[in-house]
């Protein structure tokens, strides 16, 4: 499995589900979480993404910019914690890696090809392993989409 340089996601606070993105302690993204409902921004490259889920009681997560959809997300069942994903013609699983733990995996097909994972039961920091001819915004739209089954979590 290629994969890419490993990008940390660092709390921008400690109260904050705000993050920075980095690559080798540089920040490539910052990725802002709405504060209510299930909202996030984050710029890469000049271009301001944006990420929803679309629609109140639907399981369809969106990153879009300039309101062309680049990646759609739909959560299996309302009560698990796994997306089908498609990012432009690629159909990926993003899936709780155990029942236990907030450890994710990415899978093509049964085959592992990337993971999001805490560095610890206590903390939100995060080492995204994603393969390298995938996108950044893809990256942060999957890393957006652990990170609001954290927050969930946490508020129950």
């Amino acid at each position: 499995m290629k994969r890419s340089s490993a990008l940390r996601a660092i709390p921008t606070g400690f109260f904050s589900w705000g993050f920075s993105i980095q690559e080798e302690d540089s920040e490539v993204a910052e990725l802002k979480m709405a504060w209510s409902g299930e909202r996030g921004s984050f710029s890469s490259d000049g271009r301001r993404y944006e990420l929803y889920r679309q629609g109140w009681l639907t399981g369809q997560f969106v990153l879009d910019t300039g309101g062309k959809i680049v990646a759609e997300a739909n959560k299996v069942t309302p009560f698990s914690r796994s997306f089908d994903v498609v990012i432009g013609d690629r159909r990926v699983q993003l899936a709780a890696m155990s029942p236990f733990t907030r450890a994710f995996g990415v899978y093509l097909g049964k085959s592992q090809i990337g993971s999001i994972c805490p560095d610890h039961c206590f903390t939100h920091k995060a080492t995204l392993e994603l393969p390298t001819d995938m996108a950044l915004p893809a990256k942060v739209f999957l890393f957006w989409l652990v990170a609001l089954m954290w927050r969930r979590a946490a508020s129950d």
